[in-house]
């Protein structure tokens, strides 16, 4: 009887990681509303917050297409790994449950993102995630 009911457990676990896997439109989707709301916070520091609205949208559009077009996806039914490569450097992303989790951050754009001098523009549709250190999952 225990054997039953762990087996349902399992299924009904691996089904809903199957129908919670993360695909490429839900990763530009992530990119474009992380942007937008970047645009948007940091038009209202500054006296331009009708323009960063106006433009939010379209610039968030555009960077979700851009990473989206750097970014491969590697889909193992229950989750996704997603590799965005730019300038030589690796951005890995675990998709999961409709969510995606940093597994690697390019070293340069993580420094550069600490010292509050991200001046590539770039860089900063890249770095949507503040990374988490998951290692103990992967051993």
């Amino acid at each position: 009887m225990k054997a039953v009911i762990v087996t349902i457990c399992l299924i009904a676990v691996s089904a809903l990681l199957v129908a919670t896997n993360p695909s490429m439109d839900d990763y530009q989707d992530q990119v474009r509303k992380y942007v937008v709301n970047e645009v948007v916070k940091k038009s209202q520091k500054s006296s331009d917050e009708a323009l960063g609205l106006a433009l939010g949208p379209l610039v968030g559009k555009l960077a979700g297409g851009l990473v989206g077009s750097l970014t491969t996806r590697h889909d193992y039914l229950l989750f996704s790994i997603y590799v965005c490569e730019f300038k030589g450097e690796r951005l890995r992303l675990l998709g999961v449950l409709k969510n995606f989790i940093v597994l690697e951050t390019p070293k340069k754009m993580w420094n550069l993102h600490k010292q509050s001098k991200l001046e590539d523009s770039n860089a900063q549709c890249l770095l949507f995630f503040e990374p988490v250190n998951i290692s103990f999952i992967l051993k």
